[in-house]
């Protein structure tokens, strides 16, 4: 049976969410460590901060368990275009750990007030023994076209080999190169690295592996089950963006839908605003538009804000 899923909105929507909790509830989100910048801040810090302060003030103890995922396996490059990874996985391009310390600096702010939080960071690499990545790997090997075909939009598809699009695939242990074109049949995975001429085999629990983000999402949706999910609002795109997009839904949706085809509960996803930058874009390391501000201004203009975009001029 299909899971019903509710997506909450903004300021408006974490009052809403906030009236049904108890405080108990287990919190996820995530992040790709590539670094952390005050885009970041509102869904990985502020906002669940700000549930917790809107819990004490109807009377409830916040004592949630937040989980922050550490996108480790996606590519830190992908062309969305041609469904390809174009670097290795973000595991070997970045040290994550220097961005949890800076997550964990964020999260002060909140656990000063609200110490009875339970805060735990989660590998998504952890994930690979797991029979859902089983599934996972299964679902976008073996079965990539009925896949892409309820992925992405079908003009986009025609002229398209199936066999050109890869979404999942293993990292080659010497040269971390994301390698295309890997097999999966019973429980091996194997594929060849032509930069290192040899072929690459083994058990998920062996191998480093890169994970395109929707799949990767939704799977550890299906594995950790949370009460509530928090993600930037970029995840809903405008009407413009959505005439562009290559997809048939908008990010969020498309991981709903995966998340529903690996099996699991109704999940309630609560959206944060997107912070945008002096250039008028949502503030990215992409961008190159990263403005240093505190965390004290971000909170503060959270706290109020009801819309998708949050600006702030200097």
């Amino acid at each position: 049976m299909k899971a019903y899923h509710k997506i909450n909105f903004y300021k408006p929507g974490l009052n809403s969410l906030c009236s049904t909790m108890s405080g108990d509830e287990t919190i996820y989100s995530g992040i790709r460590p590539l670094g952390f910048h005050p885009g970041n801040m509102i869904v990985l810090s502020v906002y669940p901060h700000l549930v917790a302060e809107n819990l004490q003030n109807q009377g409830k103890k916040p004592r949630f368990s937040y989980i922050i995922t550490m996108n480790d396996i996606e590519p830190a490059r992908y062309d969305f275009e041609r469904f390809i990874p174009l670097d290795t996985s973000v595991s070997f391009k970045e040290d994550i750990s220097i961005t949890e310390k800076t997550i964990r600096k964020a999260l002060t702010h909140m656990l000063d007030d609200f110490p009875e939080i339970n805060v735990s960071f989660v590998k998504s690499s952890s994930f690979q023994s797991s029979d859902k990545f089983s599934d996972v790997a299964d679902i976008l090997i073996n079965h990539k076209e009925k896949f892409a075909k309820s992925y992405i939009k079908p003009e986009y598809l025609d002229g398209k080999t199936y066999n050109d699009m890869h979404f999942i695939g293993i990292i080659c242990d010497d040269c971390h190169s994301p390698l295309l074109s890997t097999s999966y049949n019973n429980a091996l995975f194997e594929a060849y690295c032509e930069s290192c001429d040899k072929q690459v085999s083994g058990i998920a629990s062996e191998m480093n592996f890169w994970l395109y983000y929707v799949n990767l999402i939704s799977m550890k949706l299906s594995i950790l089950q949370p009460d509530i999910v928090l993600l930037g609002g970029d995840y809903i795109q405008t009407p413009d963006e959505r005439i562009k997009s290559l997809t048939k839904a908008n990010p969020l949706g498309s991981i709903m839908n995966f998340y529903d085809w690996l099996g699991g509960r109704s999940l309630n996803f609560l959206l944060g605003p997107l912070l945008i930058g002096e250039d008028g874009r949502k503030m990215s390391k992409e961008f190159n538009n990263i403005q240093d501000l505190s965390y004290e201004d971000v909170f503060s203009f959270c706290k109020s804000q009801c819309s998708r975009e949050v600006r702030f001029l200097k």
